[in-house]
């Protein structure tokens, strides 16, 4: 009955029929399938996934409370049927669904528990993913240095298990968190990792996305540079400038030349006069001489008479 009414997405009313067969194999944990399996661990599995599902639809509805309490009921169905992976799986869901109900502190316990299982079982996806969503969880509150920590993690364990995929999330993931503080480079290095990736999966969105955040960490890297530029206002750095918009070439990390300072022409110094040469005294007598003669006058020392 169960099944028949989960299959008809009566998922309410199937719960229903499989709180009973629980109840009724609880009481009986010895009996078995014909694979071996106990009708215990059956019960709550199929318990696991139908609060799962309901959980997820009034999640769907904006309904944060119930869905945190079937996702709850989930994550117990899954533990006790000592199964590691379906435990880990409805404690990853339900720290999920903490973080969006920004009970960031709850979250991280089960997405610890999560990440411990993955080692574990050695799932590189799931460690992945765990790492995700605990940086996540860490950048809600405030540690950043927490979150790159485990961004890192993500990066590192997707690009050994070859995850390509995740790997370009971890990539994007970290240069957006370090273009947030301001590490424009840093941005800029994993933002291009994770362009490349995306150009080698061929995936077209991923392509577009990390173009352009590439683009914005590289201004942003070149920002403080311009404006430092445009504040000099010297002719070496109005010509960076200039050439900078016509070829987008990144010239502004070298140093700034002194601008060349044209020495004003010295005026001329003032020509002396050239000084008449002097007359010999014999010749100054003669010529007074001369010019008394001209006159009709001479001069004549008085006599004792006069």
């Amino acid at each position: 009955m169960g099944l028949a009414l989960e299959e008809s997405a009566d998922f309410v009313s199937s719960a229903e029929q499989f709180e009973n067969f629980y109840q009724l194999v609880s009481e009986n944990k010895s009996w078995t399938d014909e694979d071996g399996k106990t009708l215990h661990f059956g019960a709550c599995s199929h318990l696991t996934r139908v609060y799962t599902t309901i959980g997820n639809k009034l999640e769907a509805n904006g309904n944060m409370e119930e869905t945190l309490s079937y996702l709850v009921k989930a994550y117990n169905m899954a533990k006790e049927s000592e199964d590691s992976k379906q435990e880990g799986e409805a404690s990853y869901r339900l720290g999920l669904a903490y973080g969006k109900a920004k009970d960031a502190e709850t979250a991280l316990l089960h997405l610890n528990s999560y990440l411990e299982l993955c080692k574990a079982n050695e799932d590189d996806a799931g460690i992945g993913l765990a790492c995700e969503a605990i940086a996540k969880a860490y950048e809600s509150k405030g540690k950043i240095d927490e979150s790159i920590k485990y961004l890192e993690m993500f990066c590192e364990v997707a690009e050994r298990s070859k995850q390509e995929g995740a790997y370009s999330k971890a990539c994007s993931d970290l240069g957006a968190i370090f273009n947030s503080l301001g590490n424009y480079e840093k941005a800029a290095e994993y933002f291009s990792k994770a362009y490349n990736i995306s150009r080698a999966l061929n995936d077209s969105v991923s392509i577009q996305s990390s173009r352009v955040q590439y683009g914005v960490s590289v201004a942003h890297s070149m920002m403080l540079n311009v404006v430092s530029h445009i504040n000099m206002a010297s002719r070496p750095c109005m010509e960076r400038l200039v050439d900078w918009k016509s070829s987008r070439a990144d010239e502004f990390t070298k140093p700034v030349p002194e601008p060349v300072i044209e020495q004003p022409t010295p005026a001329p110094e003032p020509q002396q006069p050239t000084p008449a040469p002097e007359v010999p005294q014999a010749v100054v007598e003669e010529q007074s001489e001369g010019v008394q003669e001209e006159d009709g006058t001479a001069t004549t020392e008085p006599t004792e008479e006069q």
